[in-house]
């Protein structure tokens, strides 16, 4: 549901506004002007802002300037109604949009309309990354790209709003080995409910936390330059469905029966690919270059060709750049795309 929310102190302005929003597939909400918009904004998970301008309490400019300064809500589009400011003034003060009373509900409608189709493949985020610097630099770059996101330095702050009623789709945990918590960090989400987690991985970690780490998560990442763009590229993949190996997909072939000779080497193949994420995540490049001579070797049958390639490609990149890169990350969601094929084939002739 597309929440809007409202201020406006004249009634009957008012009434029309929540009575029109509310036969467009939208949930109208009447906020107050008081210095709290922020929070108000936060707790009714507003999409949208409709707001007056010369109110009793706060006027226009003032509820917009509040939001606009709060981490949470600054980049929450604010509509500006308005008899007295004209168009001009209004976006000076900082508002996205302009519409003039009295009121053409066309119009009004239409500029709505735009959010509306905008919001509807908005996916909602959270992103608990203590740097303020990083946390804006990957909140911008995911905004960008039309996700809603909600920053935290503090994991309690998180898991607080969350207990709120601020529930996001997926979680992007920050982490440092030695001074997060991991398991903790978990248990206390699921207490919670169940989130698909990314980690970004400050240092390195051991073996044992790295599986427990990928097996409580959908995708480790260690920090490297250009890592927030490949946030974006597993997200849209990961919210499109396109090969992206879920544990759900990764159960399946536990459960396949084997048809030919392959099936074996299919679940070798799963086996190293998991091996890779954990190499990647970890800076290892002997042990990425270890394991993709594994796939190379490994996927000598027609079916694996596609897998082979992409395998030798991380190999000779590694090789070549001896360091993690985006490019690297890159390769490996192909190569993860790839088995996702192989994998489907198998189910269907296992049907």
């Amino acid at each position: 549901m597309f929440n809007i929310g409202i201020l406006d102190d004249d009634e009957n302005y008012l009434e029309l506004l929540l009575k029109m929003l509310d036969t467009k597939d939208c949930n109208p909400i009447e906020l107050e002007n008081t210095k709290d918009i922020s929070q108000q904004v936060i707790k009714n998970d507003i999409d949208l802002v409709i707001t007056d301008y010369w109110m009793e309490g706060l006027n226009g400019h003032k509820i917009n300037k509040l939001l606009k300064i709060n981490p949470k809500t600054k980049d929450l589009p604010v509509i500006l109604l308005s008899g007295s400011i004209n168009r001009k003034k209004g976006i000076d003060k900082g508002f996205n949009q302009y519409i003039h009373k009295p009121i053409d509900l066309e119009s009004l409608w239409n500029i709505v309309k735009e959010h509306y189709d905008k919001n509807k493949d908005s996916h909602k985020l959270s992103l608990y990354e203590v740097d303020e610097n990083y946390r804006a630099e990957i909140a911008t770059n995911l905004v960008e790209d039309n996700y809603k996101v909600f920053g935290y330095s503090i994991f309690d702050t998180l898991i607080d709003e969350m207990n709120q009623g601020i529930i996001p789709e997926l979680i992007i945990l920050d982490i440092k080995n030695g001074i997060d918590h991991p398991e903790k960090m978990i248990n206390r989400i699921k207490k919670i409910g169940k989130f698909p987690i990314i980690f970004l991985l400050k240092n390195k970690f051991d073996t044992s936390s790295l599986h427990f780490l990928k097996e409580n998560s959908i995708l480790l990442l260690s920090q490297f330059d250009g890592i927030e763009s490949q946030i974006s590229t597993f997200l849209t993949k990961y919210f499109n469905n396109e090969k992206v190996i879920s544990k759900k997909e990764q159960l399946k072939l536990d459960y396949l029966k084997p048809q030919n000779k392959n099936f074996s080497k299919l679940k070798k193949i799963k086996k190293y690919i998991d091996n890779l994420e954990l190499k990647l995540a970890n800076q290892s490049i002997g042990g990425i270059i270890d394991e993709t001579d594994k796939l190379i070797k490994i996927s000598d049958a027609d079916i694996f060709t596609d897998i082979k390639r992409v395998a030798d490609s991380i190999h000779g990149l590694a090789e070549l750049d001896n360091e993690i890169s985006g490019s690297l990350y890159k390769l490996y969601l192909e190569l993860k795309g790839e088995y996702i094929t192989v994998l489907k084939e198998f189910e269907s002739d296992s049907a």
